[in-house]
Formats: structure tokens, sequence, C-alpha cells
């Protein structure tokens, strides 16, 4: 009975002004203080509240203090203290629960508060205070204090209990919807995305968490800069490529979903809020990277997601945001990033996207509905990319130096892809000999799709080339008859015809044409019907 006298409680409050003079009596493992330890669990468990707060007073200077906090902190886990702090949650005092939400934010950071299995104790606990106290919407800074616990033992525990994660849902949900509670709405984001994958498996929450998914990437969208790569970057990438696959899935899964008219509808706003942030966000975030002071790891999920978008969005669609990545020069930008950072899990990333932009684009250039030739365009470039060297300009060298040949077909489309983009017809000079070393040296029969593309490439080399003496001897002469001659055993020319100006150039300046060749190239070309094909034909 001494112990909880007065005398004991004078002696706790005397060691707090110890602490705040620094001048510290910390816990040692000694008789004294091991009483003092049993007196702070039996203060804990009492329904005093003066006790309880002397007692969590006291545990949180321990914790804070530099010289003894890891000391103590053992000492607390052995002594069950963290269990015994979510105890005081019975006690609705809002000064309390802040600081025992401070205490247990400390010990949480700690792998032996999880080795001693008090993360799913604290996590339960905090739930159901932070459930009560989200309903009145009044106490935002305990409630901030609370969702960054429930974070730190997010982000290090794996919760398998479907009944936990619905009820942090519902909790995240209540913030977001919560206009007093706006100020926590990155916390509330910052925890959804560590539940969304367990939420993404139970399909009853799946309307909540579309409305809920419209209103984070509304929030993110204003709040998130185009100009760099940060928190709010990566975190929009995470909570995206989530609502990405749910979104594909419920798209591909009519009959799972059939007759929920409202929820098919709440994926075509979300669908548009996707593009919306992936142009002006995510796409303009790594045009403007800066190497030397962004987080890898928030760059490969920047990647991750754009990847999810091109590859999981309706075609036209997905289409569409791989022109436009290509034309902002994204092909050359991921090869800096292989070059410069050299790490596996970005280079891996990297890869993919390339792979990804150049095969939606041969799809849109070579007007594939087929899956079959989809799914070759697919093969063929990721085998490419991953035979072909880092550096995107040494690409072209691939045809000496390289026997892949899907190495060889990918640059055929990465070099077609630059022409279609660019007004210049210098932009093939520095490739001019190895592309006429490959024509040169190719003995098998070509498929279409590559045969259309070397046949752009060829005459607008050779348009560059127009103005050089050259004798029947050169490479680019060369090159001229062996192209003849595959064109020539084509049975329909218009598979492999490509609409450009340097075509109709080649066909009346090549020494190797016929007038059957001319005939019907000139037949495809006013099979266009436009004016500018006729102008065009007029300038010749």
């Amino acid at each position: 009975y001494l112990l909880f006298s007065n005398v004991f409680i004078f002696t706790l409050r005397s060691n707090f002004r110890m602490f705040q003079r620094k001048k510290h009596i910390g816990l040692q493992e000694n008789g004294y203080s091991l009483k003092k330890l049993k007196v702070l669990k039996l203060y804990l468990m009492s329904r005093d509240l003066r006790k309880q707060e002397l007692a969590v007073n006291y545990i949180l200077l321990n914790l804070k203090h530099p010289n003894v906090s890891n000391f103590s902190q053992d000492l607390f886990f052995r002594n069950d203290i963290p269990g015994l702090l979510c105890h005081t949650f019975n006690n609705n005092n809002i000064k309390l629960l802040r600081k025992v939400f401070q205490s247990l934010l400390i010990m949480s950071k700690s792998k032996t508060f999880y080795k001693e299995g008090y993360g799913m104790v604290v996590l339960e606990a905090s739930i159901r205070v932070l459930k009560l106290l989200v309903k009145d919407a009044v106490y935002s800074d305990v409630i901030k204090v609370g969702l960054k616990v429930l974070s730190q033992i997010l982000n290090r525990l794996m919760i398998d209990s479907n009944a936990a994660v619905l009820k942090i849902f519902a909790i995240v949900y209540k913030i977001i919807f919560t206009t007093l509670l706006q100020r926590l709405h990155i916390k509330a984001v910052f925890i959804l995305r560590y539940i969304m994958k367990q939420l993404f498996l139970i399909k009853q929450c799946h309307f909540h968490l579309l409305m809920i998914l419209k209103k984070v990437l509304k929030l993110l969208g204003n709040i998130t800069s185009s100009s760099k790569v940060d928190v709010t970057t990566s975190i929009l990438s995470d909570i995206m490529c989530i609502a990405f696959r749910l979104c594909y899935k419920i798209r591909n899964s009519e009959n799972q979903y059939k007759g929920e008219a409202k929820l098919i509808a709440l994926v075509e706003e979300v669908d548009i809020l996707f593009l919306n942030n992936t142009k002006t966000i995510l796409i303009p975030s790594l045009l403007k990277l800066d190497f030397k002071r962004c987080n890898l790891e928030d760059v490969v999920k920047v990647l991750k997601c754009l990847h999810t978008v091109v590859h999981k969005l309706p075609t036209e669609k997905s289409n569409d945001i791989a022109q436009m990545m290509h034309l902002a020069g994204y092909l050359k930008i991921l090869s800096r990033f292989k070059v410069y950072f050299r790490n596996d899990k970005l280079t891996k990333n990297s890869n993919k996207l390339q792979s990804e932009i150049m095969s939606q684009l041969c799809m849109t250039c070579f007007k594939s509905g087929k899956f079959q030739e989809n799914r070759h365009f697919k093969i063929c470039i990721d085998k490419g990319i991953q035979a072909l060297p880092a550096d995107i300009s040494l690409w072209p060298q691939s045809f000496i130096d390289s026997k892949s040949k899907y190495a060889h077909f990918t640059t055929i489309f990465y070099i077609y892809f630059i022409i279609l983009s660019c007004k210049s017809s210098d932009i093939t000079q520095p490739y001019e000999a190895n592309i006429c070393h490959f024509i040169i040296t190719t003995k098998n029969p070509l498929p279409h799709p590559i045969l259309k593309a070397l046949w752009l490439i060829y005459t607008v080399t050779a348009l560059s080339a127009s103005s050089k003496k050259y004798s029947t001897k050169t490479p680019v002469y060369q090159a001229s008859k062996v192209l003849f001659e595959m064109l020539s055993n084509v049975k329909n020319l218009g598979t492999v015809y490509p609409h450009h100006p340097a075509i109709m150039y080649w066909l009346f300046s090549s020494h190797h044409m016929n007038r059957k060749m001319q005939y019907s190239v000139i037949k495809l070309w006013f099979s266009d019907s436009s004016k500018e094909s006729y102008n065009t034909m007029y300038r010749l």
C-alpha cells in the first residue's frame, strides 16, 4: 500500500522534473526499479485516471529520452507494457489517449515489438478506439497519431484477417468522406495503400472501394506535382496500380458483375481519372526527373504504374497513352534510366514499359486486330529488348554485332517509329550503313510488318543519301536491288506498303524499278484519296 501512496506519486513527479532538466534517473534492472515497474503495471490497470496519466507520462518520458530509450523499450516489452497501454484505451480521456498513441508509435518502430506479438494486439485496440473517435470527427490531433500507429504496423505486418481489413477500411472511408477531417485525408490514403490488395479480393466492398478511389484520385491529382517524383507520386502510383487491376477485373468479368449498373458506371468514371492523372502527372514526372536527387524506389513504382496503365486500359485508350509517351521521348528516357542507375529492378521495369509501348505502337501502325499477331509483336519485342544493349543509341549496331533476329526486328520497329514521329529525313543518316548491311545480308523472307517498316526506313535513308554520288558498288545501291527483289516476291503489295512521300521518290529514282511495281505503288498511293497525296505527287 505504501507504493500507492502520495509519497510514490511525489517520487515519480520528482523524476519527471529531473527528466526535464536532463538529469535522468532511468529504469534499471534492480530491485527498486522492478518495484516501480510493478507499480506502473498496477497503475495502468487501475480505473483511476490520475494514476493512469502518471504511469503513461513516466513511460513516454523514458521512451523519448535518447540515452535510455532502447533499454527502456526492452524492459517494457518483457513486462507486457504495450498490452497494458491498450488497457488504458477503455478510459476515454483525450489527453491520455494522445500520450498512449505516442508511446505505442515509438515502440512500434522496434523489431522486438513484432517479435513479441504486440503488433496485432495494438492494431485491434487502435482500430476500436479510432472507430469511436472518427464518428465524432472532433479530435483530429489524436486521430492523426492513431493513424500513424496503424500505418507503422501495417507497413511491418501482413494482416490475414478480412474482418480487421474491413474495419480499417471503414475508418479510412469515414475520414475521406468527412470534411471536418480534411487535414487527415493524406494519412488515410497512406493506410488505404497497405490494405488495397486484401480489399481487391473481397467482392462485397468493390463498390465502396471504387467510390473511395474516385475521391482519392481527385485528391492526389490536385496535390501531386508533375515536376518531380516524390512521396505523393509514389502513393498515387501504388493506388493506381491496384485500382487499374480492379477496374480491369470488373470490365472483363461481366457475368460476375451482371446487373450492377452503378458499379460499371463507376468504373468508367474512375477510368477517366486514371487517364487524366497519367497524362498530367505520371508521364511528365519522369520527363523532368533529377537523377541525383530522386528516390529509386519511387521511380520504380511510377514505371510499374505506367506499365499497368498501358497494359490494362482498353485498346484505344492504351494506344493513345503509348503514342503520347513515344512522342514525349519515353523510349530514350527509359534507356537513360537503365544506363545511369544500373539497377536490376529498374532495368526490368524499364524493359517491360519499353516493350509495352512498342507493342501498342505496332498494333496501331500495322493495324493488327488479330490476337495471335498482337501476341507475336509482344513476344518479338520482349525478346529483342532483352538481347539489345541498355543504351538505345547502340541498337542499330545490333544489325552487325548481334545474331538475334528479335534484336534486329525490334531495332527496325524503333527506327520506323522515329521516322513516323519526325519530319526530318536526316534522322536515319547515322544508321545508313547498318540498315544497308542488314538488307544485303538477309537471306530468309521477312514477315510483312518487318518488310513494311524496312521499306520505309530504307527509302528515307536513300533520300538522305541522294545528294551523294555513289556507284553501283555502294551499299545503298546494293541494298536497293535486294529490297526490290524482296518486294517483287510479295503477292499483295498493299500488305507491306507504307504511305510516305519517300516511297514515291524512291519509286521514280531507283534504277531497279519496273513499270509493274511503279503502277502498283501509284495505285496504292492514290487509294489514300487525300488532298495531301495529290499535292505531294504534283510536287514530285
